[in-house]
């Protein structure tokens, strides 16, 4: 009898043991995005809660393209979504993600929200008053 409980409790040390042990980064895990190797996917959105005004001074979003480079897109000229998706090739750590509009996005009263994600997991986040403006950051280390 007291061989079988000690065999049990091997046995259950070794399964918490192994189950500590076991990666992250498998399937059905979750991933920690702030020590994500490389490559990854990398998604942008802004989204506005009236459409966007576009001018000369306010149709640019700028964000660090796949190779680390800050790249600038005057797509963002209808409608309340944005997005970029783009798969990050770069292996230089620690990488600073930034998404940012130059100049306001909205003449009227509203919100802009902006949003980063890596892999599909929401890294970070924020909601601004008009007139609305996005500037974010992102830290991979």
């Amino acid at each position: 009898m007291k061989k079988t409980v000690n065999l049990i409790l091997l046995l259950l040390g070794s399964v918490f043991l192994l189950n500590s042990c076991y990666s992250n980064n498998t399937a059905g895990g979750q991933v920690n995005p702030n020590t994500v190797g490389t490559p990854f996917t990398l998604k942008y959105e802004i989204i506005t809660s009236s459409p966007i005004v576009v001018n000369q001074s306010n149709s640019s979003i700028g964000y660090l393209n796949g190779t680390g480079q800050l790249q600038f897109d005057n797509s963002f000229s209808i409608g309340t979504t944005w997005t970029k998706e783009i798969t990050v090739t770069t292996p230089n750590r620690p990488l600073n993600i930034t998404l940012s509009t130059l100049g306001s996005l909205l003449l009227t009263p509203g919100t802009a929200t902006g949003n980063i994600y890596i892999n599909g997991t929401q890294v970070a986040h924020v909601v601004n008053p008009s007139p609305a403006l996005v500037t974010l950051s992102y830290t991979v280390n």
